[in-house]
């Protein structure tokens, strides 16, 4: 793959995952009431930590999503990303470990209704995703990559690689749905 296609994913990956912590920030800023009752749903901490979490989980999404976009301290950036998916993942899958059936409180693009197999999947597509991100950052001549803030950015030099680049998230953000949706109708199936 060359230089030029690796940035291009690169950039894909970030703006893809840029645009769902910020849709998950805002809709969950939109609704905080419903928010903060989501989390302490989940049961897995005290409703005091629930509160806390409800309050900076907002903020650290907004400070990520933006920090995806604009390619700034992106190595720092994909960790913080992937602990946070990891995180949500184990929250996940504990409750549907527990057979609980509980109410997702993802909000913005991951607003499924219930926490299932299919949340757990797309939780983990969007940790390959950062996963894939953050290596392409280390591996690449350029360290912090594309950034989109007073740059030349490469990648968009062109209308035919802006098209592609555009193409490439819309097919992140279209892999995360059906990852998760496909999960979601096989289990289904396989239980019905």
């Amino acid at each position: 793959m060359t230089a030029e296609a690796l940035i291009a994913l690169q950039l894909a990956l970030r703006l893809c995952l840029g645009i769902w912590f910020l849709s998950a920030a805002i809709g969950k800023l939109a609704q905080y009431q419903s928010f903060v009752r989501g989390v302490m749903d989940y049961q897995l901490l005290s409703p005091w930590a629930s509160r806390i979490l409800s309050r900076v989980l907002p903020w650290i999404e907004i400070t990520f999503g933006i920090a995806l976009i604009t390619g700034v301290l992106l190595p720092v950036t994909t960790i913080g990303v992937c602990v946070l998916l990891v995180t949500f993942t184990y929250a996940a899958a504990a409750n549907v470990i527990r057979g609980r059936s509980i109410a997702c409180n993802c909000h913005g693009l991951a607003a499924t209704r219930t926490v299932g197999w299919g949340t757990i999947a797309r939780n983990t597509s969007l940790l390959v995703m950062a996963a894939l991100a953050g290596v392409i950052s280390a591996s690449t001549a350029h360290g912090e990559a594309v950034v989109l803030l007073g740059a030349d950015v490469p990648v968009l030099t062109s209308a035919s690689s802006l098209l592609v680049t555009s193409m490439l998230v819309a097919w992140c953000l279209l892999f995360v749905y059906l990852v998760d949706w496909t999960v979601d109708v096989h289990v289904r199936f396989r239980g019905a």
